[in-house]
């Protein structure tokens, strides 16, 4: 790589070093820690792209490469086409459309983008940008794309309308999809912190994103209350350089990605009842933790418990008012708030909002006082 990066690219090219490895550095640096680093105080403008052949690559090493170089990792697994798997990355690299991207808003403050550093434009790519924004004002806000193509700044800008959206719980999810598979990428590289964990561990109790140090949370509440998420968080793997090899390294490497450039639910949520679609990659551990019934309605994730459908994103501390199926108050309620009533063919359920949860059950109120639900829809959408 030394050698690769001798030689500066061309003013305006786009300079690109392909490295390919089938197993761990045996001879001179050995440190993936130094060789890392090495690599990217000398990479100067260049792209590093990696393939990691076979499952004896040191996963920690090439992810490292790649994290700042605007470049990827692939996994070839054993049995798969390696040359159509270069061929591909040839051709692509072959043509690139835009590149240094960035985006930025006009009006509005975004934030916490996925992905946080934007990757080059190629032809026949699809770049999909996740973010948060926030500091609306009455005034119009636009978005701002900027990039190089051909040696010149383009710049692209959109005005963007600050309206109800239907789609939105599902944009929230993918966001915190990708966001879950970054924070776990940067908990293999870089170790575990509180801060990391407790970030990783809110994104899995609000959206219901499953991951290897996620999976837990959603068991039966007087488990992970009794502490058992804090010493099952310590049994998480941690970043350790000279062991991030082997068919489980590669596997998990190749999923923090597909969740960090997910644009599809399915591939990293529960999506059936009662059992898990083995595309996430966790049923395993899943199974062995005792997980109960879980389903998607409405954007929403729910979990069975004490024969209740319960919204993964309620808390203890929400209020809950309970409410009689088939009630006066029952259709009253989904008059004021009609989002719930793919949730409410659910029955006996349990459904979260900002500051209150609302729970359809036998036994619930039936009838509304003045003013009472007027409050909970406030409530409920804080």
């Amino acid at each position: 790589m030394t050698e690769a990066f001798s030689q500066a690219p061309a003013e305006q090219a786009l300079g690109v070093v392909v490295f390919l490895t089938d197993g761990q550095a045996s001879a001179g640096e050995t440190d993936p820690e130094r060789i890392a680093e090495r690599a990217e105080q000398g990479r100067g403008r260049f792209r590093v792209f990696s393939f990691g052949i076979g499952d004896d690559v040191n996963t920690y090493l090439l992810d490292r490469l790649t994290e700042r170089a605007r470049g990827t990792t692939e996994y070839v697994r054993p049995g798969e086409n390696i040359e159509r798997a270069v061929t591909s990355l040839a051709a692509k690299v072959a043509s690139p459309v835009l590149t240094d991207v960035t985006i930025s808003g006009a009006g509005v403050e975004l934030y916490d983008l996925q992905p946080g550093s934007m990757p080059d434009l190629f032809a026949g790519d699809e770049m999909v940008v996740f973010g948060r924004y926030r500091g609306v004002g009455s005034r119009e806000w636009s978005v701002t794309v900027r990039g190089r193509r051909n040696g010149r700044q383009e710049e692209f800008v959109t005005p963007v309308g600050d309206g109800q959206n239907d789609q939105a719980r599902y944009i929230e999810q993918l966001w915190a999809a990708r966001k879950a598979g970054a924070l776990s990428r940067e908990i293999r590289l870089r170790g575990q912190t509180r801060e990391l964990m407790d970030a990783l561990k809110q994104l899995a109790l609000r959206y219901g994103i499953l991951t290897e140090y996620t999976s837990y949370l959603v068991q039966e509440p007087t488990v992970a209350l009794r502490g058992a998420a804090e010493s099952r968080q310590m049994q998480a793997p941690a970043a350790a350089p000279a062991d991030q090899a082997g068919a489980n390294a590669v596997g998990r490497a190749a999923q923090e990605r597909s969740m960090r450039e997910t644009v599809h639910l399915d591939a990293i949520v529960v999506t059936g009842t009662g059992r898990e679609e083995d595309v996430s990659g966790f049923s395993k551990s899943r199974a062995r933790s005792g997980i109960n019934p879980t389903q998607r309605v409405g954007g929403r994730l729910f979990i069975m418990r004490d024969s209740t459908w319960t919204d993964l994103s309620h808390g203890d501390s929400l209020r809950v008012v309970s409410i009689a199926p088939y009630s006066e108050a029952y259709f009253a309620l989904l008059k004021a708030l009609p989002d719930l009533r793919d949730a409410a063919a659910l029955e006996h359920v349990l459904v979260a909002g900002r500051r209150a949860s609302i729970k359809i059950e036998d036994g619930g109120k039936t009838r509304w006082l003045p003013g009472e639900l007027e409050r909970l829809v406030r409530e409920f959408r804080g």
